[in-house]
């Protein structure tokens, strides 16, 4: 595949094209206090390559050091919300670039180890698609996808939020969800949940279950 560059000049695969934007990139990828996050999920898909010869894969010692050093990797969801000033191009743009450069920061997330993210946005924004930040800040390879959220009466407006799906190590009391501006206010306590009648939910069940039973039966 090539990306045309300027008239008549084009560049073969996109590790050729932009090397100052690949330059500037590379500060919102894997670094966290110094740290690179971890990158299991690549070595699997290198070793499994390797392995194949039409037998069952054999272990691989990559992965198995890998494990040792990081621990079993899973695919963690990780928050991420922020409001935006006005409907206009350039502030949806921004707003979702500083949120994820920021979840990026704080959690040490490598776009090789991200399956997907979800953008979604408030019905009165709608002049960009927030997932395009995502792009400019080098994710070209993630599977990104956008939506509106429910227009709840009351809700916060002018509001972006996103979900990344990330392979990683870490458990998920260390994963780290970023609110900023006036989305910070959008997580409760967890003392102020809506109560739940527990006994008429255990009640419900059992009455689907033995509706199920019933079914079967017939």
């Amino acid at each position: 595949m090539c990306e045309q560059t300027a008239p008549g000049q084009a560049v073969r695969g996109r590790k050729a094209a932009w090397p100052l934007e690949r330059e500037r990139q590379a500060k919102y990828t894997s670094l966290s206090a110094g740290r690179p996050a971890a990158r299991t999920t690549r070595r699997w898909s290198v070793c499994l390559r390797e392995s194949y010869s039409g037998m069952p894969p054999q272990p691989c010692p990559r992965i198995c050091q890998a494990m040792q050093r990081n621990g079993p990797t899973c695919c963690r969801g990780v928050r991420g919300a922020t409001t935006v000033e006005s409907n206009t191009r350039e502030d949806i743009l921004r707003a979702t670039r500083q949120l994820l450069a920021l979840m990026i920061r704080q959690n040490g997330i490598d776009p090789a180890d991200v399956a997907s993210a979800i953008f979604t946005t408030t019905p009165d924004l709608d002049a960009e698609f927030p997932a395009l930040a995502a792009r400019q800040l080098g994710w070209l390879d993630v599977a990104l996808l956008c939506t509106h959220e429910i227009a709840v009466p009351g809700s916060l407006p002018r509001c972006v939020r996103v979900l990344v799906h990330w392979n990683t190590s870490k458990p998920a009391h260390e994963i780290v969800h970023v609110y900023i501006r006036d989305a910070a206010a959008l997580r409760p306590d967890l003392s102020k949940l809506p109560p739940v009648d527990w006994e008429e939910l255990e009640a419900w069940i059992q009455q689907e279950l033995a509706h199920a039973a019933d079914r079967r039966r017939g």
